[in-house]
């Protein structure tokens, strides 16, 4: 999958995502996954779509290096922490 995509539901775990174009459940990908200001885009070095329909597929983060699975966590952390939410 070479396009682009509107992601959702992001976790640690993985995410929901639109994409551009059709992908199948199995397809593996890796992602950059651009996060609000002032965050950098976020690299998936190997996610899997475990389900799909139509455009909306649901990904699993398999290979996330540890650098970036923190930044995840503190990004996951500071959103749960402006809508009031504890950890």
């Amino acid at each position: 999958m070479s396009g682009g995509g509107l992601v959702s539901g992001l976790s640690t775990r993985g995410c929901t995502i639109v994409t551009d174009e059709l992908i199948e459940r199995g397809t593996t990908v890796a992602l950059q996954i651009q996060l609000p200001e002032p965050y950098t885009p976020l690299k998936v070095d190997l996610a899997e779509v475990r389900w799909a329909d139509g455009r909306d597929a649901g990904l699993e983060f398999l290979r996330l290096r540890l650098e970036e699975k923190r930044r995840l966590q503190g990004f996951i952390r500071s959103v749960q922490s402006a809508k009031g939410g504890g950890p």
